[in-house]
C-alpha cells in the first residue's frame, strides 16, 4: 500500500511541476495568493525583486520573472549607460515606480 501512495505522490508532484511551470499555472498561483500577503520576493535570475503580488507589475514579475526587461535590453544606449556607471557618473531614471527598469540598467 505504501508503494502505491508513494507512486501516486510522485506522479502528482511531477504533474504539478509541469502545470505550474506554464504561464497559465503561474497565473493560477498568483490568483491564489492570499490578500494577507503584502509582499513577495522572487529570484529573477541575476537579481532578487520584492514586490506586491496584488498590483499589475507585481503579478507580471511573479508570472514571467521580469517586467518589460526586453525593452531595456533592446535600447541602443545600454552600452553608453554601462560607460556612465563605469566612469562614476549618474544615470537618472524618472518615474521609476517600483524600480524594475532601474534594476535592469544596473
Amino acid at each position: 500500500m505504501r508503494s502505491w501512495k508513494r507512486r501516486l505522490r510522485k506522479w502528482r508532484n511531477r504533474l504539478a511541476k509541469r502545470v505550474l511551470a506554464t504561464r497559465i499555472g503561474r497565473e493560477m498561483l498568483v490568483n491564489a495568493v492570499s490578500p494577507k500577503i503584502l509582499s513577495m520576493t522572487a529570484d529573477c535570475g541575476d537579481h532578487l525583486m520584492t514586490f506586491s503580488p496584488h498590483d499589475y507589475i507585481g503579478r507580471k514579475i511573479y508570472r514571467k520573472g521580469h517586467f518589460q526587461r526586453e525593452n531595456v535590453d533592446r535600447l541602443p544606449v545600454r552600452p553608453a549607460a554601462t560607460r556612465i556607471a563605469a566612469a562614476g557618473k549618474i544615470l537618472l531614471e524618472l518615474g521609476g515606480n517600483i524600480g524594475t527598469q532601474t534594476l535592469y540598467f544596473a
